[in-house]
């Protein structure tokens, strides 16, 4: 509508015929006030239209438009603005002049603002035409005058800034800007685990699904993908990411599932079909397994209905499914394992893998460590089948029932209620078969577990005593028959069988990882929690739910779990081949949010490889890293948002039990409610259940930026944003124990968070003014920390405190060394000083950036993180107190709530690093980045650095020396990958 006025007016027409334009304009002013600033515009455009001649109108309209952020629309309603009072005959010079300098003053900032965020070109300013530049030259003068009045006007200061971003971004190239977002994309984004590695978990415990007919937490809720209905383009480019990918069952599931969509489809439709799935995990172990697995259907494609089929129908079972497997089995598996290395290895690309596997090259270091570890304990034969075995002693069903509904501290009580239900009706459904049983076996069964014999028909009343207790008894023993009922009714030749099986059959080498030879572990991976029967059950209901059972494809009742894993991957094999030449397996080793944060900038993947993704299943990886909150930040920005059934889903599975709510779950990772996600984050929540459902996002309904009127008002968004900082800065305590929450951010994706707003649609000067404030250390909030256990509570939404000034000091130096890492990317300007000298933050160049590095003695790092089981929670950062600090590291880790509050420390006393490149017990390095002149400063001043843990609230290391702090190179010295950057 704005449009069609602007045109209106132009063409010296009206298309809005108003008699009260007075009227107008008191409706727009009170929109203005009420920051309702689109209809307050298109009330400004309508009297501008209607009195063509007076400028104020004109004036209003830029204020508005400034407002939303449209600040080429701001720039022109200012000079149609200036050109009326310019064109005014009448004495009022006075009131004439106050309107020029209002607009002297708006002018620079809407230009400032629009060539960051690239509506504005820096060169040309988007000026139409030589009666806009003489505008700009006479409020340029308007604002010199009120210089040469009053130096320290704001109005002198805009002008001097709005130069200095013309001339900075004038001098900075594409590929500057490219190589920054490189850089801020390759900043760590969680604070350090004491202990890097990662543990290996090799057999998944969800449902196998497929993303394309299995999509949705309830069977009500599938939200299946008609590919017919879909346009050939979209049939071109399908793609699906599957991160944390573990073993695989998911991209099985979906192989199989789209050979099913695929079949329902036309001829030509069928053509269309091009395919690409991304195998994603942080572990390279987990990769190199399916890697083997993929191989072995390799084998099967190439060998079905072959003598050879059924061997490698058993490789694959005992492989994917089994703890040991048969010596035949296992010679095969040490083949393909030698062939992936020797495939890796011998070419780059490897082209010895089938023609639809591809590997990353940065990824294939990692996986060939892997494959090669395993190759070692093959040769060494040092591992044995009976250590495995014993390795697998799955935790009993009655103490897993005892430890979820026995009052755990960190548990909900709705959760353990609704645990302990579950397990009611079990022992219900046991207790309803055991009363349908005859008397006599009844009378067989309990005496199995009874203390004493059933008394005798003469005694009808102790013997209906001791048959109602004995029910219980029994339920008890078929709760738990392995550990109850022991080797009772196994015959004596099934001991020959253990021993034949000790002595002829190979562990499965593919669960191993050498994390498990890391004190105080024994080299055997942890199987406590592996039901050998759950995965096979899961497939079992797979295969039914998607019609695999037929008369040529049913259980075989003689080796039942060997047939349900056969039919599973003969499907999967079949489906390869059907779609051979449409489809692609890409392995990728990485963080989850860092990998998919790198492909938006440029990474060595290759060029025609998707970067956003039809449909992205996140298993439980969110759990680890800051849930919903980084899922819009780092994942669903790499959604094809221009797809109808484009969505990113995630199920919790680490901490289950802790939520008391939906609304709980969001708010302790988002600190918003779930309705509020779309107002702030801009991604629609389809489903936020993280008990036994799904967390499940979608792109909004129209591509971003999306209107203000969508969006959180200003007031509700810098309050967010002041409590997201204090939240990052000042976390709530974490539980040391299994149910905890993962709270790892550091400030990198703070300032993510920012980028993101822009992109969204909130008005750059918003932001920009924000972050202003915390720069300069002052920012006034009514935020404060929550001093309690995660979760926190929603109703901690509502709480507040007095407004005050935060103390934000010592966080600069993070703040100093992201922004000279990144500034060029930024969309939004950074006044902070640029003398490599001060003692206040300022952007420097990337050579004055220095790496440092301290070692941690033998005895350095303190007792109870030597000792801790969790010592792999990201939650670590690094202090560093000065001489005149009034307090230790250990106090501070204990309050750094009142270090934000001012009340701890003074300004330049202590500096907290968030954003930490190395930090490893076991080599017993700590490396971070800082400014070379601080740096120097503080060896003359001899302070120290400390490592601190908020989990444990304590420091993690003793206190190092300035001295002891080590430069090890520049950032621009800092080795640089070779990379596919695309320009936009």
């Amino acid at each position: 509508m704005l449009r069609e006025i602007f045109l209106a007016q132009d063409r010296g027409l009206s298309k809005y015929h108003l008699s009260d334009v007075s009227a107008l304009k008191e409706e727009g002013n009170a929109l203005f006030k009420a920051r309702r600033f689109a209809e307050s515009a298109e009330k400004y455009a309508k009297a501008e239209s209607q009195t063509p001649q007076d400028p104020v109108f004109s004036s209003n309209l830029s204020a508005a438009l400034y407002e939303l952020g449209d600040y080429a629309g701001c720039v022109h309603a200012i000079c149609r603005a200036a050109k009326k009072v310019q064109a005014l005959q009448d004495d009022d010079q006075e009131k004439n002049l106050v309107l020029l300098q209002k607009l002297s003053s708006r002018l620079p900032k809407a230009f400032i603002h629009g060539i960051l965020i690239e509506s504005i070109d820096a060169s040309s300013l988007g000026l139409e035409d030589d009666g806009e530049k003489d505008v700009l030259e006479r409020l340029r003068s308007v604002g010199a005058g009120t210089s040469s009045s009053n130096p320290d006007s704001d109005t002198s200061r805009l002008w001097e800034q709005f130069q200095r971003v013309r001339d900075e971004r004038s001098a900075i190239s594409e590929v500057d800007v490219v190589n920054a977002r490189h850089r801020l994309a390759d900043l760590p984004i969680f604070k350090k685990a004491v202990s890097p590695s990662k543990e290996y978990y090799s057999i998944g415990q969800d449902e196998v699904i497929s993303l394309v007919d299995d999509w949705g937490a309830l069977p009500e809720e599938q939200d299946p993908i008609d590919l017919a209905s879909l346009s050939s383009s979209q049939r071109k480019n399908l793609s699906f990411l599957f991160a944390g990918v573990g073993d695989a069952r998911h991209v099985f599931g979906t192989i199989i599932g789209l050979k099913k969509a695929h079949e329902k489809l036309r001829p030509a439709q069928q053509k269309d079909i091009n395919v690409h799935l991304t195998l994603l995990d942080i572990h390279p172990t987990a990769l190199a397994r399916d890697l083997c697995i993929m191989m072995l259907l390799d084998d099967l494609i190439h060998n079905a209905k072959t003598p050879l089929e059924e061997e490698i129908l058993a490789a694959l079972f005992y492989t994917y499914a089994g703890v040991v497997m048969p010596d035949k089995c296992a010679q095969r598996l040490q083949k393909t394992i030698q062939k992936a290395h020797d495939a890796l290895t011998r070419s780059e690309p490897p082209t010895q893998l089938p023609s639809w596997i591809h590997i990353i090259p940065s990824s294939i270091p990692g996986l060939l460590a892997s494959l090669k570890y395993w190759q070692t304990i093959v040769s060494s034969q040092s591992r044995t089948t009976r250590r495995m075995v014993q390795a697998h002693r799955p935790i009993s069903k009655k103490a897993t029932n005892s430890f979820l509904t026995g009052g755990h501290p960190g548990l909900d009580a709705g959760f353990a209620a609704r645990m302990q239900n579950n397990f009611d009706s079990e022992r219900q459904a046991i207790m309803n078969n055991i009363n349908q049983l005859p008397e006599d076996m009844l009378i067989e069964l309990i005496a199995k577990a009874a203390p004493t014999p059933c008394p005798g028909r003469d005694k009808p009343r102790e013997r209906a005593k001791w048959i109602e207790a004995g029910k219980e008894m029994s339920v008890d023993m078929l709760t738990d028959m392995n550990e109850k009922a022991g080797n009772d009714g196994v015959p004596p030749s099934m001991d020959e069988v253990s021993r034949e099986m000790e002595n002829t059959w190979k562990p499965n080498y593919s669960l191993f990882d050498a994390w498990f030879e890391r004190p105080p572990r024994d080299g055997y991976p942890n199987l406590a929690t592996l039901d050998a029967f759950q995965l096979l059950q899961q497939i079992h209901g797979f295969n039914k739910r998607k019609g695999l059972f037929d008369a040529r494809s049913s259980v075989d009742e003689d080796c039942p779990s060997f047939s349900v894993v056969s039919i599973f991957f003969k499907a999967v094999a079949e489906a390869i081949k059907i779609l051979n030449g449409k489809i692609m397996f890409e392995f990728l080793q990485g963080d989850m949010c860092h990998t998919l944060a790198k492909m938006r900038v440029g990474d060595d993947r290759p060029f025609n490889f998707p970067r956003k993704f039809t449909r992205m299943w996140l298993s439980n990886v969110p759990d680890y890293t800051h849930g919903p909150m980084n899922m819009a930040l780092y994942i669903l920005p790499n959604l094809d948002d221009r797809h109808l059934y484009s969505a990113a889903a995630s199920n919790c599975l680490l901490n289950t039990g802790i939520w008391a709510s939906p609304a709980d779950f969001c708010h302790t990772y988002t600190l918003l409610s779930v309705a509020d996600v779309p107002r702030f984050l801009g991604y629609r929540v389809k489903h936020m259940e993280p008990v036994f459902g799904l967390i499940l996002l979608t792109p909004p309904s129209q591509p971003f930026p999306l209107p203000l009127s969508q969006l959180a008002s200003r007031v509700e968004l810098i309050h967010w944003l002041s409590r997201v900082l204090v939240y990052t800065l000042a976390p709530p305590q974490s539980r040391m124990e299994a149910f905890r929450v993962m709270y790892p951010n550091n400030l990198v994706p703070f300032l993510n968070i920012l980028l993101h707003l822009q992109t969204v649609g909130f008005p750059s000067h918003w932001l920009s003014e924000f972050l202003h404030d915390v720069l300069h250390d002052r920012l006034m909030s009514t935020a404060t920390p929550y001093s309690g256990t995660m979760p926190t509570p929603i109703i901690e939404a509502k709480r507040v405190v007095q407004r005050r000034k935060l103390f934000l000091d010592p966080w600069k130096v993070d703040w100093e060394n992201m922004l000279s890492i990144a500034h060029e990317a930024l969309p939004f300007p950074i006044h902070v000083a640029h003398d490599s000298t001060s003692d206040e933050i300022c952007i420097t160049s990337q050579d004055e950036i220095g790496h440092y590095q301290a070692t941690v003695g033998p005895s350095g790092w303190c007792f109870p993180t030597q000792m801790m089981r969790l010592n792999t929670d990201q939650c670590a950062v690094l202090i560093f107190i000065g001489p005149k600090a009034q307090y230790g590291a250990d106090w501070l880790a204990k309050n750094m709530a009142e270090v934000l509050e001012g009340w701890a420390t003074r300004k330049g006393d202590v500096y907290v690093l968030t954003v930490v490149d190395e930090m490893n017990m076991g080599s017993s390095k700590i490396s971070w980045r800082m400014r070379r002149s601080r740096a120097d400063k503080m060896k003359k001043e001899k302070w120290t650095m400390v490592p601190i843990r908020f989990d444990a609230r304590e420091a993690a290391a003793n206190p190092i020396p300035s001295s002891k702090w080590k430069e090890i190179w520049s950032t621009s010295q800092s080795p640089i990958p070779d990379l596919n950057l695309e320009l936009d």
